[in-house]
């Protein structure tokens, strides 16, 4: 950030849209081979994930976020910084190869 019109602002560090969970999961099935072969695209109904909340914490820190949209924009630091992010998918993936190869999931 060492532009001028960048003093005192704030940027969103996003390559826009969103990417649902299942979204995710299928990249990953898509495209890791058998790093992602224990990823489940199987997609629940939000009534059973709030059934499962009751007695799974991990389905307890889902449930809050189901059926809620989330929008951002990077719209200001492509403008103002002439900034171009890598997409979704690349980042996405970028990532997971990254934990993969620090050995943070196991290879299958």
């Amino acid at each position: 950030m060492t532009s001028p019109v960048a003093k005192g602002q704030r940027f969103l560090a996003i390559a826009g849209g969103t990417t649902s969970l299942p979204e995710i999961a299928v990249l990953f099935k898509n495209k890791l081979g058998d790093a992602a072969k224990k990823v489940s695209t199987k997609k629940l109904p939000d009534w059973q994930v709030r059934v499962a909340a009751i007695f799974n914490p991990v389905a307890r820190n889902i449930a809050p976020m189901l059926s809620r949209y989330r929008d951002a924009s990077n719209e200001k630091a492509k403008a103002l910084l002439g900034w171009h992010p890598h997409s979704n998918e690349e980042a996405l993936l970028a990532t997971a190869e990254s934990l993969i190869r620090f050995g943070y999931i196991p290879k299958s």
